[in-house]
């Protein structure tokens, strides 16, 4: 169970991008993750996210997260996986481990992290910090490209 956890892990990890192609049991107990999962179990699984992302060599030097914070955002996401999945979600997880296997399992959190996260992301804080990075973008760079590719002046704007 413990390789579960960890795909888990890694798909909502991954959730930035696209959704994986699902079966009809994964696809069910996606639906049941998102329609189970409050706006506290979201925030709970995005801080454990931020938490692990703390932990790579290029994250440590802006990340203070102590021992006990990360143990506090280990036991909080737990306690959300372990809600979701065997309590609020059981019977799709049952439906989806029988018939398509622990991977599907894994791989239908991803839409909850995209959720999740997305959740994060429309923060006014969050937003306005992400926009930042407008201040040091090639604009002229990007003006140019924009009309190589034919779009109208100022047709791709990053500030």
């Amino acid at each position: 169970m413990r390789a579960v956890f960890a795909s888990v892990a890694g798909v909502l990890l991954l959730s930035f991008g696209s959704l994986c192609h699902a079966g009809a049991y994964s696809d069910g107990m996606s639906k049941c993750l998102v329609r189970s999962a409050t706006a506290d179990d979201k925030a709970s699984l995005v801080v454990w996210m931020l938490v692990a992302i703390s932990s790579h060599p290029a994250a440590k030097p802006y990340s203070q997260v102590t021992p006990k914070q990360r143990a506090d955002a280990m036991v909080a996401a737990a306690t959300v996986l372990d809600r979701l999945v065997l309590v609020a979600c059981r019977r799709e997880a049952v439906d989806v481990l029988r018939y398509e296997g622990p991977n599907a399992l894994a791989n239908s959190f991803e839409l909850l992290g995209k959720i999740a996260t997305q959740s994060l992301m429309v923060d006014p804080g969050v937003s306005r910090n992400l926009g930042l990075v407008g201040a040091y973008i090639n604009s002229d760079g990007w003006s140019a490209l924009g009309q190589e590719a034919g779009l109208p002046e100022n047709g791709l704007s990053i500030r």
